[in-house]
């Protein structure tokens, strides 16, 4: 009967030992897939800093360049803006003869700063 014991006890140990020593297995192989799967991340990151204008020029972007974008965004006030509905206001083809002018240069008006807000939110 001891035997018996002894012999389950030891079937159970290597039975127990093949598990664990499968386990270590899976655990290092899931170890490399994170470190792979880390080194995609940082370098993904790092794209991500090299694209955020603002931070740098992007690569392959004169800085010059780069630089008048910004200068002319900072350099957009409203003024600039009603200078350039009343242009489009100018145009009959644009121009609703339905809608009062005040309300449809104020329509652009914010149409315009929006768009140039959103560009430049991209840009940046």
């Amino acid at each position: 009967m001891d035997n018996n014991k002894a012999l389950c006890i030891m079937g159970n140990f290597q039975s127990c030992q093949k598990t664990y020593n499968d386990l270590e297995k899976h655990i290092d192989y899931l170890k490399r897939q994170n470190d792979k799967l880390q080194d995609k991340v940082d370098k993904m990151e790092k794209r991500q800093e090299d694209i955020r204008p603002g931070d740098k020029p992007q690569e392959g972007l004169d800085l010059q360049i780069h630089q008048d974008i910004q200068s002319f965004f900072r350099n957009i006030n409203d003024e600039k803006i009603n200078e350039l509905v009343d242009k489009i206001l100018e145009n009959d083809s644009i121009n609703f003869t339905l809608i009062p002018d005040e309300i449809e240069k104020q329509l652009y008006h914010n149409m315009i700063k929006l768009i140039l807000t959103m560009i430049s939110d991209t840009l940046e």
